[in-house]
């Protein structure tokens, strides 16, 4: 796992150099090396700050360059299937690791071999005779990818720290942060820069000086994984057949690794499989907090003993977790609403003192129905449309309650909207009419800022694994994984997530929502499977989740992040937001409404954020 930047179109060789800037602000992404080609004949700059996890020798360093010298390749991520695809093709190497097999398939193929790719990536591989350079991220875009074009001058990294180093000028970008207040992450393309835009999962990149920009998807190029399991005569093996291979793809390393186990279904179900590759060598990883109300620990502890595993409780008091807040929510380099990233910070930061690999259960919600929403999705959609004018009237005169967050899904201006209105009141985000009170140059109209749209992919699906998908495509890629991104590589720790092997997640795409759903028992496969390994008590029991006390927080110990954004909405510091009806919310919040502690949340990081960063 790395870091990668680099600079495509000017020959002006001391701003080229400012890409070792650029990497270095990365420093915490690849403590194990960092290197640099510069070439201001030809135009360009690659970078690369190394963690070094696969082939420690500098045989693997970066960037790296062909045996022909035309080309050359900066990589973040890992290839899980690179050893199968150098037998497919017949080729050796001098290396141990992935990224010189990736760079002599991409000689060989081009942007032709990423269809064939399983695994986690984001690259950028240069012909230096073309002047060209060919930017690509994962299927589902675990690892983060975003770029800049200043006139003909490509800029890209992998966090947007790096940008600043180029002291260009930026913008905030108005419908992004619209976006944000709605959704509490920057979907798709977006940032909280105009300038800044994120290269989309599955996508890739053409770009050469004087020629237009070229970014195409590679999904449509890949063909089937799955050979023996279409017909679903046996889910149950199935899975464990994908899912163990899965794993252990995700086990080779040349470091120290270990599990993250909450003592959910998903993060027991990888130890598990885990467990039957290592033995009991195993380590597993969990994190107490000494007097929060939810509290998983005990839960993990008993499936890691019957797992018989090495686990590790990391114990930490909600004082110490507070003392940590204000460091880690500024070392963000945007704002970011999912507050589960300051104790997933803390878990990573634990960890590496032991290892620096770790597997984690993310994906298995959205690709097999984890998530309650997906019920309310069901629900509420098959609800005739008849109904939808006198339900939406009859909103006002229901009291406050959690089912009528839900209900407001018939608020969305139509059935174009209400997958995102359902989400937003899911997360207790703010919804689109009182967005259009604190964002007052926005008119009624909203449809170009919907980003759950319903497409022809799911079209005819059930409503339950509509929302899912649209999950799968939104919140997990902007939100969830971009906190463990965010989170681990803060930590110089890499995080892998078999549930989003490729072969697994075109399994879970098939699989009849009965294997998914039965008699009200979300993940049902899942935990069939996982009653192989740990008694049914630790397999059926409520799901808790990964968070803190915040709406407390907010009001105790740091009141003072409202006071402070109450301030800088005066001072207009986000010029798009009414600072005045920001206050209000704020102080509704302040005076009682709990509920409203993630709407406050999100202006408390957008306004802490552009008070110290970024915005003028």
């Amino acid at each position: 796992m790395c870091g990668i930047a680099g600079i495509v179109g000017s020959k002006d060789r001391t701003y080229l150099e400012r890409v070792n800037l650029m990497t270095d602000s990365m420093s915490h992404r690849g403590p194990d090396g960092s290197g640099s080609l510069i070439d201001a004949e030809h135009g360009f700059a690659l970078g690369h700050r190394r963690l070094a996890i696969l082939d420690l020798s500098e045989a693997a360093a970066q960037p790296i360059r062909s045996d022909c010298g035309r080309y050359l390749l900066s990589f973040n991520g890992e290839i899980y299937n690179y050893r199968q695809l150098a037998k497919k093709y017949n080729i050796d190497c001098k290396s141990s690791g992935d990224t010189e097999l990736l760079l002599r398939l991409l000689v060989s193929h081009g942007q032709g071999i990423l269809g064939e790719l399983n695994g986690m990536f984001a690259f950028a591989f240069m012909d230096i005779e073309e002047s060209e350079v060919l930017l690509a991220r994962d299927h589902l875009g675990i690892k983060p990818l975003l770029y800049l074009l200043d006139e003909d001058t490509l800029h890209f990294a992998s966090e947007m720290r790096a940008f600043h180093k180029l002291k260009l000028g930026l913008t905030e970008d108005r419908s992004a942060i619209r976006q944000f207040l709605e959704l509490g992450f920057f979907p798709k393309e977006s940032t909280i820069f105009h300038e800044i835009r994120k290269l989309l999962p599955g996508h890739y990149m053409k770009f050469s000086p004087g020629q237009s920009i070229e970014t195409l998807s590679y999904l449509q190029q890949e063909s089937s994984y799955l050979t023996d399991h279409d017909d679903f005569i046996d889910p149950e093996q199935g899975f464990e057949d994908i899912f163990e291979n899965a794993v252990r793809d995700r086990l080779i390393s040349d470091r120290p690794t270990g599990v993250f186990l909450s003592g959910g279904t998903d993060s027991s179900l990888v130890a598990a499989f885990a467990r039957r590759i290592i033995g009991n060598e195993l380590e597993t990883y969990s994190i107490k907090v000494n007097g929060a109300v939810y509290d998983e620990s005990a839960y993990a502890q008993s499936v890691a003993t019957h797992l018989d595993t090495r686990h590790h409780t990391i114990e930490v008091d909600q004082q110490e977790m507070k003392d940590g807040l204000l460091k880690r929510l500024d070392g963000l380099d945007e704002p970011f609403g999912d507050s589960s990233y300051l104790p997933f910070h803390l878990l990573s930061e634990r960890a590496v003192e032991s290892i620096t690999v770790a597997l984690s259960g993310d994906g298995a919600d959205e690709l097999f129905q984890g998530y309650g929403v997906y019920r309310w999705a069901s629900r509420l959609y098959r609800i005739p449309k008849l109904l939808h004018p006198l339900l939406k009237s009859g909103l006002k005169t229901f009291p406050p309650s959690r089912n009528k967050e839900h209900w407001r899904y018939f608020e969305g201006s139509n059935g174009h909207r209400r997958f995102q209105q359902l989400f937003s009141s899911e997360q207790n985000n703010f919804r689109w009419p009182e967005i259009q009170i604190l964002c007052p140059e926005v008119g009624a109209s909203s449809d170009e800022e919907v980003t759950y749209t319903v497409s022809d992919l799911d079209s005819g699906r059930h409503p339950r694994e509509i929302m899912a998908s649209l999950d799968l495509r939104n919140y997990l890629v902007d939100d969830l994984l971009s906190k463990v991104d965010r989170a681990s590589m803060a930590n110089s720790l890499e995080v892998r997530v078999p549930f989003l092997d490729r072969r697994l997640v075109e399994f879970s795409q098939k699989l009849p929502l009965e294997w998914k759903v039965k008699e009200k028992e979300s993940k049902y496969l899942l935990k069939k499977v996982l009653e192989k390994s740990i008694p049914a008590e630790l397999v059926y029991r409520k799901k808790w989740g990964f968070s803190i006390p915040l709406h407390r927080w907010l009001k105790e110990d740091f009141a003072f992040l409202c006071e402070d954004a109450k301030t800088s909405a005066r001072k207009n510091r986000i010029e798009s937001l009414n600072g005045e009806e920001v206050c209000q919310w704020i102080d509704a919040y302040l005076n009682g409404k709990d509920a409203f502690y993630q709407r406050a949340w999100l202006l408390v990081q957008l306004y802490r954020w552009a008070e110290n960063h970024h915005l003028p």
